[in-house]
């Protein structure tokens, strides 16, 4: 009972207070050494591209867009390989690009995964 009632009083006594965190990001030139820029006051543009989202065209597939702004990826895989696993339905590739697959999204009646067997991760 007594660890019950010291337990629920110190769970009320933080249900009060609020946790603020704020983001800041160094400088890239020498210029704006002692510059601070925080992350409420970038564009959705730059934090994407703070963020490492700086694909905006490639010659194959766009992948993991920037949740800040449209328009802006992360990766750019080989053309096709734009799927995640769990959105295939048949004839899976055996590569993948950072867990992307080349596969058919609609179910054609072939489950077996394309000729070539288990290969690693498409590095870029």
């Amino acid at each position: 009972m007594k660890k019950t009632l010291i337990l629920t009083l110190l769970l009320s006594s933080f249900a009060g207070f609020s946790a603020r965190a704020e983001v800041e990001f160094l400088p890239q030139t020498s210029e704006n050494m002692y510059q601070k820029t925080s992350a409420s006051s970038l564009s959705d543009g730059d934090r994407c591209k703070n963020a490492g989202y700086i694909y905006s065209s490639c010659q194959g597939a766009l992948v993991d867009q920037c949740p800040y702004k449209s328009g802006l990826y992360r990766i750019c895989c080989p053309a096709g390989y734009e799927h995640k696993l769990s959105d295939c339905a048949a004839n899976i590739s055996p590569n993948n690009c950072h867990g992307y697959y080349k596969c058919d999204t609609q179910f054609h009646g072939s489950l077996e995964p394309i000729e070539g067997g288990d290969k690693p991760d498409i590095q870029w």
